[in-house]
């Protein structure tokens, strides 16, 4: 008599770190979660609470560009770009205007998504390569606006003075208060792309990722949500913007470059494309270990570049990758399940 065969060709089952994370990924999540909350806490070091902050921060864009990249498997190396405007767009609108945080935020966000939109309606008509290098050139542009358009963005000098988040008559003026400021955006970018993921959204996305000629065959409006998912993307890489702007109370082009681009680009490899838990991983280990070695600093180009042919090399899944943790979990419980009723 034949053994029942519990083998999911498209998964690893073999692999124990994946079927592991499966079965506690809830848990090992909260369990970050509390560490975020309590950490600040405890430590008596304004340093840990800014790393952590920075991690924060590139975590909501490591989250953004994975909706781009991994889910619907749009390359964007310009992803800075749009970060870059939602900073800018809160430092102006506070330091000139006075505009309050709770307005500030939405208009950010706003400002990011409509060059994203503009620059998606024609971009999304070619290939993934070709959209890199478009994204590539939309981001130098960028960058060069922001430095000789001295009247509004005070060029190579940026923009200092921006006031500190404030909610209800309190100001975050504190590090620890800002972090906290931070971890609520990215638990709200978190649910909201999650939810994007596990709808029919989502699974457009990802249809558009695997096939789109029969994405389209099906019935799916491949240009529609290919601009969707990229002007949702370039919103939330506005919403990091402003956040870090908001944190940091300065703006310069330096930090919207190329190199920031790639940064994102490898945390979404690293820790998985179309895996949005493994992006927020990707980022905490890439923005932890450079700090770990500051005296290298000159070489974090060369780490961030070797970790995505590392990556690409061993694990071209990424850390987590595409699998479906649902049904691995589901064939794992079957799998004890029938062992178990094989020694009764």
């Amino acid at each position: 008599m034949k053994k029942l065969s519990v083998r999911n060709t498209s998964t690893d089952q073999n692999n124990k770190f994946i079927v592991y994370w499966a079965e506690h990924q809830e848990m090992v999540m909260l369990i970050l979660l509390a560490a975020a909350i309590v950490i600040p806490l405890v430590t008596k070091q304004r340093y840990i609470v800014t790393i952590m902050t920075n991690c924060v921060c590139y975590s909501m864009l490591a989250v953004s560009l994975n909706l781009l990249a991994g889910v619907t498997g749009l390359t964007s190396m310009g992803h800075a770009a749009f970060y870059g405007i939602g900073a800018y767009a809160t430092a102006i609108l506070t330091t000139r205007f006075g505009f309050s945080t709770l307005l500030v935020i939405p208009i950010s966000i706003i400002m990011a998504a409509i060059p994203a939109l503009l620059l998606a309606i024609p971009s999304v008509k070619v290939s993934s390569r070709h959209i890199a290098v478009i994204t590539m050139g939309f981001s130098e542009i960028f960058r060069i606006v922001a430095i000789n358009w001295e009247a509004l963005t005070r060029g190579p000098l940026g923009i200092s003075g921006i006031s500190s988040p404030a909610f209800l008559g309190f100001t975050l003026d504190s590090v620890k208060g800002r972090f906290y400021y931070g971890l609520a955006l990215l638990v709200a970018v978190f649910y909201i792309a999650n939810a994007i993921v596990n709808s029919r959204i989502g699974r457009a996305l990802m249809a558009i990722r695997e096939n789109e000629v029969a994405a389209e065959s099906m019935g799916v409006n491949t240009h529609y949500y290919k601009v969707l998912i990229f002007t949702i993307a370039g919103g939330i890489a506005g919403l990091a913007g402003a956040f870090s702007a908001q944190y940091i109370n300065f703006v310069a082009a330096t930090s919207y470059t190329f190199d920031a681009s790639v940064l994102m680009l490898s945390m979404v490899i690293f820790g998985g494309m179309g895996n949005l838990t493994g992006s927020i991983l990707g980022a905490i280990i890439l923005c932890a270990v450079p700090e770990l070695i500051r005296g290298l600093s000159q070489y974090r180009q060369v780490f961030y570049g070797l970790v995505i042919i590392l990556m690409m090399v061993l694990r071209p899944s990424g850390l987590l990758g595409k699998y479906n943790f649902n049904y691995i979990k589901q064939r794992t419980v079957f799998k004890r399940y029938l062992s178990a009723a094989k020694v009764k």
